[in-house]
């Protein structure tokens, strides 16, 4: 999306007289592109206003503030990535690829984007401290996909996880600590994407 700095009263009152929930959607698209131009905190109001097309009333019916702009967008996006997830996970095919999938789908693919935007550090530090109840969900939803599809692979090959000292539950959880700690470690999605696979190897040996 550009930035149309000159937009006219039309394109204002088109906007404004749109139903609700589609200028909400017209505020986060105009939202994200600017904080990925020049960071949440260089981002004002008006910016946003200007690049959804609608003026600072209209913004301000939606939203108080950039920080609820932000947590609305964080929520969007992330209920997006779960869910993309929990289609992967529920597809046929090898489990191996399905995680592979579903990591990349629900983490890896919307976290590399933003990190390799010019203020992608400043955006990933805003979302810790702005969103934890929204990324609490949103990796809830995500463990628990991941440990429904484990739950089936174990029954399919007739495999007592519990007698193997895991549960579907624990090896979930301990695919997502283990891709959390790549993260927190190094700022290269090209790490992250390896300690995936290898945090995946490892869940797949339970398996065997």
């Amino acid at each position: 999306m550009s930035i149309n700095p000159t937009a006219g009263m039309a394109a204002n009152l088109f906007h404004e007289n749109m139903r609700d929930g589609d200028r909400r959607v017209a505020i986060l698209a105009a939202a994200l592109d600017i904080f990925m131009r020049y960071g949440f905190n260089r981002t004002t109001m008006d910016d946003i206003a200007v690049a959804a097309g609608i003026s600072r009333p209209a913004l301000y019916r939606d939203f108080r503030n950039k920080a609820d702009i932000y947590k609305a967008l964080a929520a969007e996006l992330l209920d997006r990535a779960a869910a993309a997830a929990e289609q992967v996970l529920s597809d046929n095919g090898p489990l191996r690829e399905r995680l592979r999938r579903a990591l990349d789908v629900g983490i890896l693919d919307h976290l590399t984007a933003i990190s390799q935007s010019p203020h992608g550090a400043e955006i990933l530090e805003q979302k810790r401290e702005l969103t934890d109840d929204v990324i609490a969900g949103w990796r809830q939803r995500i463990a628990k996909a991941l440990a429904k599809s484990l739950a089936a692979e174990a029954k399919t090959k007739e495999i007592d996880l519990r007698a193997r000292g895991f549960s579907p539950d624990s090896l979930a959880d301990a695919l997502l600590d283990g891709l959390d700690g790549a993260k927190s470690r190094s700022a290269d999605p090209a790490r992250w994407r390896s300690a995936a696979a290898r945090q995946i190897d490892l869940v797949m040996l339970a398996l065997r």
